[in-house]
């Protein structure tokens, strides 16, 4: 594993109790969020007046359904980042955030930034298997549902073409093919309460049911996952 921690920042300037080891990333769970926030999340760098910066991340969730998710991103990041997480609901939105400039710069140097902008690299595509798996169940977990006859079929959904096609890539290493089809063709604007939205183009990745339940078997998932996943089938343009 020492070639992916190579991809991992170092930062002499950065206080010696906060900064965090390069051994973080041979870690499942912590991969599990770092596909999390590639669902769901996103990175903002905030000026203080005085000049110094704050290096945060952040995670958004449905608080109805996906309170799980979110304790799960809170308990990785005080295991393995040291860091507290604010939280902030508002009816069904829920966002978690914590600071933490490593970590910042990973996201963004590897990651990219922006719904359209995010891209799977390669190098993670070469990831240990366990590692890889967990990626890829983070990011279901926060942009996949079950769909198709009975909702037995594994989908994936991302507006970034370069994302859903390194997922499709990703899952072919593992011996799984999936189908990749536009979700939405087109941009799309409505106005909903007063308020005005916009739903970018989108792409969605469709297992087959049998490969499902085996990608589902290597998650570790329960049967009882088609059953909750049938009743939830969102996406957000993160």
């Amino acid at each position: 594993l020492e070639s992916v921690e190579l991809h991992w920042p170092g930062f002499d300037a950065v206080r010696i109790d906060r900064r965090v080891d390069s051994s973080v990333l041979c870690e499942r769970d912590v991969w599990w969020l770092l596909g999390f926030w590639m669902a769901e999340g996103w990175t903002f760098r905030s000026t203080s007046i005085s000049g110094s910066h704050a290096y945060q991340i952040f995670v958004a969730y449905n608080s109805e359904t996906e309170w799980k998710f979110a304790e799960k991103v809170k308990r990785v990041v005080v295991q393995y980042f040291n860091r507290t997480v604010g939280v902030r609901e508002r009816g069904k939105s829920g966002q978690l955030a914590w600071s933490c400039q490593q970590l910042y710069e990973f996201l963004r140097n590897e990651f990219g930034a922006g719904a359209l902008n995010k891209r799977f690299p390669e190098w993670v595509k070469g990831l240990p298997e366990n590692l890889l798996l967990a990626f890829l169940h983070g990011y279901w977990d926060g942009d996949g549902c079950l769909r198709g006859h009975r909702k037995s079929q594994v989908n994936f959904v991302s507006s970034s073409q370069n994302l859903i096609e390194g997922v499709s890539d990703a899952l072919r290493r593992l011996g799984i093919f999936g189908a990749v089809k536009w979700l939405r063709s087109q941009k799309i604007e409505a106005t909903i309460r007063g308020r005005k939205t916009t739903s970018n183009v989108a792409y969605e990745l469709n297992i087959s049911t049998a490969i499902s339940r085996e990608l589902l078997r290597f998650w570790g998932c329960a049967e009882e996952m088609f059953v909750r996943r049938a009743r939830r089938s969102t996406y957000s343009d993160v």
